[in-house]
């Protein structure tokens, strides 16, 4: 199961809407099987921020494909491992 919590109109240009959305799938695709995930989107101070939380860690590798993505258009990106899950948190400024 997978909630997704993002702004219902958004023009955003396209590279950033396509890092946004290749990074999500990247991290949700490391979730459990049959597990809960959860994405949110929104824009905050001139940036769009998101974040996906699964169960399971994510593979070294993919993170690394995942912050290349975002770092290659000025933005950051944090993973937080814990016990029952993991957390994907990226930011990505709006203008460069």
């Amino acid at each position: 199961t997978v909630l997704v919590d993002v702004p219902a109109v958004a023009d955003y240009p396209p590279q950033i809407s396509a890092a946004v959305y290749w990074s999500c799938v990247e991290a949700l695709s490391s979730s459990s099987p049959g597990s809960e995930a959860t994405v949110s989107v929104l824009v905050a101070d001139g940036a769009i921020v998101f974040e996906v939380a699964v169960a399971g860690r994510h593979p070294a590798a993919r993170l690394d494909r995942l912050r290349d993505r975002i770092e290659a258009l000025d933005g950051r990106l944090s993973v937080e491992n814990e016990d029952l899950g993991s957390r994907v948190q990226g930011w990505l400024p709006l203008s460069r």
